[in-house]
């Protein structure tokens, strides 16, 4: 990948979930309804198509859920909305690091991890971008945009 340059560099540059979030997320729930929708096809009477109907709004949900991430930076900030369409601004000339990281969270007495691109912008005050939906080329592109235009670089 080139070198980004003030001159080659078009604004914004946009993150948004993977072809392969959606397989992941999607997927096995399209299948499943799918399947379910097929057997209430083949065997009328026994009100399978009702699960099925359960399968693609899960579906779907998920669909809406993964539409909802973007990540957007522009000359003077960076945008990320997650996945319940919330979005956050921060100016780039108040991140003063950026760094992949773990996050991590206890549920069910089980410790959970999962990677995040932590904007810091003050003393303890983070933003904390969730990775693994976006496509990891464009999450280069924008993390190597930041570096070059924030106190972090």
């Amino acid at each position: 990948m080139s070198e980004l340059t003030r001159s080659n560099w078009e604004y914004p540059i946009t993150a948004r979930a993977a072809l392969s979030s959606y397989i992941a997320l999607m997927g096995i729930w399209m299948l499943l309804g799918l399947g379910i929708e097929w057997v209430a096809f083949n065997r009328p009477g026994r009100n399978d198509q009702y699960f099925a109907a359960l399968c693609l709004v899960i579906s779907l949900l998920w669909f809406i859920w993964l539409r909802g991430f973007r990540l957007f930076l522009y000359r003077d900030r960076i945008e990320y909305r997650d996945g319940f369409f919330r979005s956050i601004f921060l100016s780039l000339k108040d991140i003063t690091d950026v760094k992949n990281s773990w996050v991590a969270w206890s549920m069910l007495g089980t410790k959970l991890r999962a990677p995040r691109l932590l904007l810091v912008y003050g003393p303890r005050k983070y933003v904390a971008v969730n990775t693994k939906p976006f496509w990891r080329s464009d999450l280069q592109s924008i993390v190597q945009g930041l570096l070059q235009r924030t106190n972090a670089g």
